[in-house]
């Protein structure tokens, strides 16, 4: 998994990627990925 964070004008963007093998395994990281990315805006301020 790859986590690309860049700021722009004073924000911050968090893209994830991975590589998967196969659909489920592309299902269960998206899956993932949304979950951490839920948990993490509940410490990140929103304008």
């Amino acid at each position: 998994m790859v986590v690309d964070l860049t700021d722009i004008d004073g924000r911050t963007r968090i893209v994830l990627s991975q590589t998967c093998a196969t659909a489920e395994q592309r299902d269960m990281s998206e899956q993932g990925s949304g979950m951490l990315l839920d948990g993490l805006s509940a410490y990140v301020p929103t304008i």
